[in-house]
């Protein structure tokens, strides 16, 4: 299978993996300004489920770095309830490449 080109919607931890490295585009689960706690428990993400993530902060120092680390390039989906909430995220995002999640 030819993956060249193809983008992965990383959506747990455990798919951090060196296969990352095979695709164009690699786009997180939302993260939040804030740390979410859902039912279920994930160290990096949140999403519509309800699982959790760490905030914005813990992202950028942690998981982000582990997801560059597959030159891989990086979409941060982010997700806010306020205008406020994203401006700050989007401060934190400087040069980033964001997804604005208005699903979640």
């Amino acid at each position: 299978m030819d993956l060249h080109n193809k983008i992965i919607l990383a959506s747990c931890p455990y798919e951090i993996t060196p296969h990352l490295g095979l695709f164009d585009v690699v786009i997180s689960k939302s993260v939040t300004l804030k740390p979410k706690k859902g039912p279920c428990y994930y160290e990096d993400y949140f999403n519509n489920w309800g699982l959790d993530n760490p905030g914005i902060d813990y992202f950028l120092e942690n998981t982000y770095p582990k997801l560059q680390a597959y030159n891989s390039n990086v979409i941060v989906s982010i997700h806010g309830e306020t205008e406020q909430e994203y401006l700050e995220m989007l401060d934190k995002l400087k040069n980033i490449p964001v997804e604005i999640n208005l699903s979640c």
